[in-house]
This record gives C-alpha cells, structure tokens and sequence, in this order.
C-alpha cells in the first residue's frame, strides 16, 4: 500500500476514498426475439442516495430464473470489466465471468479486480448499465413470467479496495411475460400464425383451400398457392397433379406440347409429363389437333405405316379410296378390301416397294393391284348409317365365322360380337365420339377396320 501511495503522489495522483456506500440493482429493457427464441434484459447499478458517487472493486451479481421458460444464459459486459481503464491507462478489472446452473435456475456474474483503484466508472445516483443478460427461450412462450430475481444472500460488490462490502439498497426484480403466440403453429400446418396473417391463409386450418394439401406443404415444399385448389387453373387440383398424376401444379401445361394438364389427363388420355406420348415422334398437340390421328397409338390405323410416315408422305391429306377417314386413319388406304397391312406382298416390312402391276403406284395405295398376303379377298363389309345415333348395321359379305369389335378412340372395347351373318348394335348408351370397328374372318384372313361417328346425344 505505500508502494500505490508514493506512486499515486509522484504522478500527482489523488488517492481513492474507500468507505462504504448503498447501491440499487435493477433488470430493465426486457425484449424479445420469438423467431431466434431469444430473451434479453440490461442489468443496471446506481448509488441509492442522492447526489452520492462511490467507485467498485470485485462484484457478485447472483440471480434466479424460470428454468421453464429461459435457458443457457449468456453476458454482454458494457462496464467495469477489463475494457475500463482507471489507472495509469490500465484495466483494474478483469473479464467477467458467467456461471450458470440450468437445472436449478441459478445464475452469477462474477468480475474480480486485479489493482485497488479510483473507480472506471464511478456509480453515482443516475443508473449505469453494467451488461445485457440474454436467454434462450424454450418454445413460443405465452402468459409466463420469465421471473428473473436477484439474490441477496450471494451478492456481493466490494469496495475499490476489496473491503468492507457496499450496501445492498433496492434489488428490483424483472416479471415479464414474453407473448410469442404469434409465432405458434395453431393449426399444424408447418407455418407460424403471423406468417400465415402474411400469406393470407388461414392460421387454425391446416388446409386453407381445401385441396388435400396442407399450407405448409404448398407455401414450403410445392411452391404452389395454399389459397387456391387449383394454383395453374388447368382444372386439375394441386393434389392431384403432385401425387396422382406428377404433373406440375404450378404449370398448365407441364410438358410443353401446346395441350393443357387436362385435356391430356382428361380429354385425350395422353401423357401429360410426355410431349409425344406414343412416341411416334409427333407432339401429342400435333395429333390431336393437326392430324387428327390417335396420340396414344404410333400407328394410328394399324396400317404397319407409322403416323410419322404416312405424314412424312403427306399421307395425312390424302384419302386414296375418298371413303370417310384419310390414310392416316384408314388401315384400307386404297379401298381394295385388302388391309394396308397385308399388301406387303414380299413380305420385308415396307409397304412402299410392293408394286404387283408396275404402274409406280405402291400396292396399299393402288386398288386394282393384284397382289396381297390374303389368299381369299373378300368384299368389304357394309357399315351403315355413319354418323349413326341409336343402331348401327353391319352388312357381312359371305355367311362364314367372323369376330367384330368396336373400341372407343383411346382403344377401349365398349363392344364385341362372334358370330355370322349380319348384325345390329346398339350404341344409344355409348357418348357422342370417334369409334373404331374392327371385323375379322379367320377363315379367309381378311381384316376390316372403319371408323364410326356416334352422335345422337
């Protein structure tokens, strides 16, 4: 201690004035973080008389918290820690320490001094902030007091001189009641209420449209509008395009093609994830709408001339036999009663060097050639009336065994008869359509393919 006097008096110094003073603590400032699950508050120390000034040594702020509530403390010093200099530009404190004791809500802050000193700073009767005590906070809280309180048994702050203790004056505690209810999740959903009060939605419905997905699985997994059952209004709902059919909710037309999700799901029956669902290299869009021909069969007529071919070949336009149908739905193109099929007369799987007469014309498109796989041909048979509303008649050409079917345009069978003779159908149940019949010998071979127009409903 001489040695600290004779230092203080050659460098002018004056030296401290140790006796004992009265302090208040306080928590003030409390504010809360509800999307970090933080809590933070000022602890604050000032002389409990007036116009009283006095500095600190070594100091214990002890405290008690709500483990229900507030967990894994951490401090902030803003003073009388070793970023104070007091003396000869020398730190007299060192860097607080925190402890902490999760399962009993106990807390300290503890700051030792390294040198007797004059005070950095001073604690007089305006209240100082000593640091910022922060928490986690444990789930969206609501209606519970954090009850942080100070304990006086544990606190001590010395004089600058490490003796005798000050007094202890108030020790005003902090009841505060973080309200986080806007960031529960009422409903489940995966999306807090205020960012359901953002979006629009519905904070106590998990589904809001009511199409089978949840808001939080739109807003966060699909992207799609957790407003509206249908976010690309292509008339088919968000859950249906994302778990039966794996088309985009968010597109109408998920691959492109020029046809809707629907049209092809519903309309067409296509492949809405596939541009050319038959994979005869034309677009769905371009058999449906520009050719006419069928976008789930690579060979519309069955032919054996693939729809690519026979439009490659402009066969698309041209209707040889000038019957209903143009080749590329006409699996008779020239109308001899011999299949396009079967006038493949060498037999090397091309229609298009079978010539029996060597008059340049192809077989299938020449009705007066003389070849053909069939070794009976047969006249064709009489389908009538086409268009038909209610019956339609079938006109056979010899009394012998014969299979005829009639499918739908997406190849569905809605009919089927074996028998001989002529025959009556009746399509008044079947919906207004393209249909296809298909007549069988076995005896002779001979095949018949025409399509049919049902249109009375």
């Amino acid at each position: 201690m001489k040695k600290y006097w004779l230092i203080c008096c050659l460098l002018g110094l004056s030296l401290p004035t140790w006796s004992q003073h009265s302090y208040d603590l306080q928590l003030v400032n409390p504010t809360v973080d509800c999307m970090a699950h933080q809590f933070c508050t000022t602890l604050q120390i000032r002389a409990s008389l007036p116009n009283d000034t006095f500095s600190i040594g070594s100091h214990t702020i002890f405290l008690n918290y709500n483990i229900n509530v507030l967990q894994n403390p951490s401090y902030q010093s803003l003073h009388f820690d070793n970023t104070d200099s007091c003396f000869l530009g020398m730190s007299v404190y060192m860097q607080p320490a925190l402890g902490f004791d999760g399962n009993t809500g106990e807390i300290n802050i503890t700051t030792n001094m390294t040198i007797p000193n004059n005070g950095c700073p001073t604690v007089d009767d305006e209240w100082t902030d000593m640091g910022h005590l922060c928490f986690e906070l444990l789930g969206n809280v609501t209606n519970t007091d954090v009850d942080l309180v100070f304990n006086p048994v544990y606190i001590t702050i010395n004089q600058n001189n490490e003796q005798p203790q000050h007094l202890q004056g108030q020790l005003i505690p902090l009841h505060f009641q973080p309200d986080c209810s806007d960031y529960n999740d009422d409903d489940g959903d995966g999306i807090t209420n205020i960012e359901e009060n953002t979006i629009g939605t519905n904070p106590n419905a998990a589904d809001t449209d009511d199409d089978g997905l949840s808001d939080g699985q739109e807003w966060l997994n699909y992207e799609t509008n957790p407003l509206s059952a249908d976010s690309d209004n292509d008339n088919l709902g968000d859950w249906d395009e994302i778990i039966t059919y794996q088309t985009n909710p968010n597109v109408a037309d998920s691959d492109g093609d020029q046809l809707s999700d629907f049209e092809e799901i519903v309309t067409y029956q296509t492949n809405a994830i596939a541009a050319d669902t038959d994979g005869d290299q034309l677009s769905d869009f371009a058999e449906v709408i520009n050719y006419g021909s069928n976008p789930n069969l690579s060979d519309s007529d069955g032919d054996s001339l693939p729809d690519a071919q026979e439009i490659a070949t402009n066969q698309q336009n041209i209707n040889t036999d000038q019957d209903t149908f143009p080749n590329i739905l006409d699996d008779d193109d020239d109308g001899d009663g011999i299949l396009t099929i079967q006038e493949d007369t060498n037999q090397n799987g091309t229609l298009w060097d079978d010539d029996d007469d060597n008059d340049g014309t192809p077989d299938f498109l020449d009705p007066d050639a003389i070849g053909g796989i069939s070794a009976v041909v047969l006249q064709k048979p009489s389908i009538f009336p086409n268009p038909t509303q209610a019956y339609l008649y079938v006109l056979l050409p010899a009394t012998m065994p014969y299979y005829l079917e009639l499918n739908n345009y997406f190849g569905q069978q809605v009919w089927s008869s074996n028998g001989a003779g002529n025959t009556k159908i009746d399509v008044r149940h079947l919906p207004n359509g393209l249909y296809q019949m298909t007549i069988v010998c076995p005896t002779t071979n001979n095949r018949w393919v025409q399509k049919i127009i049902v249109c009375g409903k």
